[in-house]
């Protein structure tokens, strides 16, 4: 007997609801309207175009920041090493404002991603600079 998987068919309707955010907007709608992201302006009656702002966002953001600075690379003849790590903060910065449920824990990836990436330019600058000497 052979398993053949069926095919996905899910549609995602324009007046769909995602457990647990509309309870958390109906019961306590300060938290949602004093979060730190974008949501707030969207408010809970328009989360499919709020929803579509994340994920479109999310990919052009970058995508766009990262064809800008290979054009500048290009005409400016400089080298830009950092490019894959911006469009990765680009690209978080944007995902997590944009998110619908507000927890302020989520909000701090973004910064650790800055901290780490300080962490190793320094000691790669520190390691540069003892073979220097």
């Amino acid at each position: 007997m052979r398993y053949h998987a069926k095919p996905y068919t899910h549609k995602i309707r324009s007046d769909h609801r995602f457990p647990g955010r509309n309870d958390l907007c109906e019961l306590c709608p300060e938290v949602f309207y004093g979060s730190m992201g974008f949501a707030k302006f969207f408010g809970p009656q328009q989360t499919v175009l709020l929803h579509r702002v994340l994920i479109s966002g999310a990919f052009a953001v970058p995508l766009l920041f990262m064809l800008g600075c290979f054009l500048w690379q290009h005409r400016k003849k400089r080298t830009l090493s950092n490019i894959p790590l911006a469009c990765l903060k680009l690209s978080l910065v944007v995902f997590y404002n944009f998110l619908d449920i507000p927890y302020l824990y989520l909000f701090y990836t973004s910064s650790f991603v800055s901290l780490i990436a300080i962490t190793y330019f320094m000691k790669e600058n520190t390691n540069d600079a003892t073979a220097i000497n």
